[in-house]
């Protein structure tokens, strides 16, 4: 039996596939994450050389987190290494290629130490478990910041000091260090939310319709430079317009990037593959009436600013 256009929805035929206000978050998170990445938003991390307050930034933590067993996951200072290539900054960011024990090299699949990286967490999954006092270590790009969205359930807590790895918390594990990756958000993060005021006007004579919608950027840093350096770049995109992709064909389609394990996959599709391939084009959107509402520090290690922007596009099908 056919069912009427009368009973059925306008423009929405699949509830369990990201809609208008979901797909734009998704969107904007991986646009800045991806963008900020061409403007040199990380760091090399390489062997034998100490960060500014000394200490070996090469080297992994073990963590006790119940999921594994214990000996098995090493963490890096930083969260949110970089697994992207082809990046139009120098000098590049670069993947792992493997980890130094005791102060030999193994390669990723070595028989003897086989392991995978976790890129968002910044850890090490070994297959077997390490003896508490090896020295592990590996070189690595870390991101300098990370956007996320507000929704996020992971949105928890922030941390301060994350580059201090001379920190006495830090390779044993304690303090801070004691969360696990999955809730700590290392400073400067910038939460990016979709305010649920979606506006409509008509688009043209047969159909169609201008789609509006407000987006706060919430930018936490450890210093007023930072801060201002994040909110003058999102306020600087105004009048920008920009591809979003369409991330239900991307689940469909299996366009993944990072397997379950958070670790690429073969041919991993990045952000730019997306929207320059018209297949994933779902949206182009432009910021308008954009401003800085707020810029202030609420304590001397936390600098708070807030960006409003105005996101528009055109729905055709509504």
């Amino acid at each position: 039996m056919s069912i009427p256009d009368y009973a059925k929805f306008k423009a929405v035929t699949n509830i369990n596939r990201p809609l208008i206000s979901n797909n734009l978050a998704y969107g904007l998170v991986d646009f800045y994450n991806f963008a900020l990445l061409n403007a040199g938003a990380y760091t090399n991390i390489v062997r034998n050389t100490s960060g500014v307050y000394g200490g070996d930034r090469c080297r992994l933590s073990k963590v006790d987190d119940k999921r594994f067993t214990d000996g098995t996951v090493w963490e890096g200072f930083r969260g949110n290494w970089v697994w992207e290539s082809g990046i139009d900054f120098t000098p590049q960011p670069f993947r792992p290629s493997g980890i130094w024990l005791n102060n030999t090299f193994y390669t990723e699949n070595d028989a003897t130490y086989e392991h995978y990286f976790d890129y968002p967490r910044g850890r090490v999954i070994f297959t077997n478990p390490l003896p508490t006092r090896s020295v592990v270590q590996t070189e690595f790009s870390a991101r300098t910041v990370f956007f996320v969205d507000t929704e996020s359930e992971y949105l928890q807590k922030l941390m301060y000091d994350s580059w201090d790895v001379s920190r006495t918390d830090w390779l044993t594990s304690s303090g801070m260090w004691t969360d696990w990756a999955d809730t700590r958000l290392q400073l400067p993060v910038v939460g990016v939310c979709v305010v649920d005021n979606m506006r409509f006007e008509p688009f043209q004579l047969g159909g169609g319709q201008w789609c509006n919608i407000d987006v706060i950027f919430y930018i936490f840093a450890e210093d007023q430079y930072t801060k201002r350096q994040l909110a003058d770049t999102i306020a600087a995109q105004n009048n920008k317009t920009i591809w979003i992709p369409n991330y239900a064909l991307v689940k469909s389609n299996q366009a993944t990037s990072l397997d379950y394990r958070g670790n690429p996959v073969p041919s991993a599709v990045q952000f730019n593959d997306l929207v320059t391939n018209s297949t994933y084009q779902w949206r182009k959107v432009q910021f308008q009436k954009t401003e800085i509402q707020e810029n202030r520090s609420v304590h001397q290690n936390l600098h708070k600013a807030v960006v409003k922007t105005t996101v528009n596009m055109i729905m055709e099908n509504l």
